[in-house]
Formats: C-alpha cells, sequence, structure tokens
C-alpha cells in the first residue's frame, strides 16, 4: 500500500494496488474510490480536501497527525466491500 499527500490541492491518495486502467466513483463529494477496469476490484482512494472531511473545520495540523491518521484508517477499516460498485 502506498499513501501520498499533496499539500497543496489537501489531497490524499491511498494506493493497494496497481492498474492499468482505472475508473473513478465518487460515493460522496471529494471521496473518490478508484477501481480498476478489468476486474473492478478496489485499487485506491483519493480524499479531496481530506483536512475538511475529517474535521469540523480548517485543520492546522501537519498530515502524519495521529487523529487525522486514526479517522483515515477507520475509512479504510471500514470499507465492507472488495468490489467497486457498477
Amino acid at each position: 500500500m502506498k499513501i501520498s499527500y499533496d499539500r497543496e490541492f489537501d489531497t490524499l491518495y491511498i494506493t493497494f494496488k496497481k492498474s492499468t486502467g482505472v475508473v473513478c466513483h465518487e460515493p460522496k463529494p471529494g471521496f473518490l474510490l478508484r477501481c480498476d477496469k478489468s476486474d473492478n476490484s478496489l485499487v485506491g482512494i483519493t480524499i479531496v480536501g481530506v483536512r475538511s472531511q475529517f474535521s469540523d473545520g480548517p485543520m492546522d495540523l501537519p498530515i502524519d497527525d495521529v487523529n487525522l491518521q486514526m479517522e483515515i484508517s477507520k475509512v479504510i477499516e471500514n470499507l465492507k466491500h472488495p468490489r467497486c460498485f457498477h
């Protein structure tokens, strides 16, 4: 798994595996599921505006803050479907 953060755009990228082609689904604004085109498996998650997604307002905390990491971990653990939407 690879996790990267773009501070300029406040976007978090979580990649579970590589894929040659993906399709994105947005179950809620700013929360994108990246799915493999060939088998519809979940290959990654993109969270746009990550600081506002996991707080009640803007946060002035570094991305490696323990609370933010815990919230992101909860999101990953709560994914109930290994496959994306059809």
